[in-house]
């Protein structure tokens, strides 16, 4: 039996109060995620989430807040064509406290744009929309990061 490989990933908490930074997909209308990305094999998770966040978001006011000790994993239901050689991910996940204003936000920072549109949404509600097979992970995050679910 092949053995499952796991794309290394770090993935964002841009918290703003008790609200969280989601963005809609460019490719799936009406899914929000957090910001979150690859980490390459020789890239520091933490270097690949402040990374990421720039180019998804163009956010740079930031304040580490805190991550997880180690990675959550979870197994995609049907490979992504960008990840034919991957099983899932493995993910570990950064909070950072939002220190700007909403006009530093610019989605179209990167070429390869990620999001259509943005929104600040209550981290309960976050939860609720997650995707089925990231759900176990997302909760698992919140909890150890001891983030606000109000």
């Amino acid at each position: 039996m092949k053995q499952k490989k796991y794309r290394r990933c770090s993935a964002i908490f841009l918290l703003r109060g008790n609200l969280v930074f989601v963005g809609e997909r460019v490719d799936i209308q009406g899914a929000w995620q957090i910001p979150q990305g690859g980490a390459e094999d020789s890239e520091e998770h933490f270097d690949a989430a402040i990374r990421e966040l720039y180019e998804e978001t163009g956010v740079k006011s930031i304040k580490f807040i805190k991550c997880t000790r180690g990675v959550y994993r979870y197994d995609f239901p049907e490979k992504p064509k960008k990840a034919l050689d991957y099983s899932g991910q493995q993910v570990k996940f950064f909070a950072f406290e939002f220190i700007g204003s909403d006009s530093e936000i610019n989605l179209q920072i990167s070429e390869h744009r990620e999001f259509t549109a943005w929104k600040w949404m209550p981290l309960n509600k976050l939860l609720n929309s997650i995707v089925g097979f990231k759900k176990e992970a997302f909760s698992a995050a919140i909890q150890e990061l001891a983030l606000v679910v109000t």
